[in-house]
Parts: C-alpha cells; structure tokens; sequence
C-alpha cells in the first residue's frame, strides 16, 4: 500500500488488515517499486495517484503489472476519474474520501 498522508495511510491499513491482507507500507512510490522488484508474488497493490516525487501512482501501477501480471491494482485517489487519463487495464478506481464498505468491495473487485 502506498499512501503519504499518514492519517490515509493509517485507515486504508486497518481496513486491508481486516479484510485479512498482510499489509506492507510505503509512503512514495519508488520505495514500493523497489520492493515490487524484489518480491517473487504480489496480489494486490493500493496507491494514492499523486507523491512528491517522480513517480506517481499510476505509472508505479503500471510498472507493478508489468512485475507481476496477475496484481489486483487499487487506485485510491482524491481526483475524479475522469481527470486520470488512462489507469492500468482491471485497476479499481476508489475515491476519496472512503470508507471502509468501499474498501473492501474495492479489494474484492480488484482480486476477483
């Protein structure tokens, strides 16, 4: 999960922990790729869209694809859908703000 806001950060953990996910943290794009590289097996990456830093969170989404074709790809954001542009083909959109029913049909969708 990537998230900078740490308030964020703290409430879409509990909600992937009780949905039973073993949850890593990450809090700029980057730190979680070099991660992705290192992993063998993903199921399921959240991001927020925009850090501040190079990579955002769709590019990180697209490049965790490619890393692991089969990642769930959840892309949690305070931006309208439509302001986007293109999000990795089957990631689930989820605006902020949310709560936790939304994040769990979020993961369901995503990992089905």
């Amino acid at each position: 999960m990537v998230e900078d806001d740490p308030f964020i950060n703290l409430h879409l953990v509990d909600a992937l922990e009780s949905a039973g996910l073993r949850v890593a943290e990450f809090f700029c794009a980057e730190a979680a790729l070099q991660e992705l590289q290192r992993l063998d097996a993903v199921g399921l990456l959240v991001t927020d869209v925009k850090f501040h830093t190079a990579l955002d969170g769709l590019a990180l989404a697209s490049k965790a694809r490619e890393l692991h074709p089969d990642i769930g790809l959840i892309i949690a954001t305070g931006s309208a859908v439509e302001e986007l542009g293109p999000m990795p083909t089957g990631a689930v959109y989820l605006g902020k703000p949310f709560g936790q029913a939304q994040i769990h049909a979020a993961i369901a969708e995503a990992l089905a």
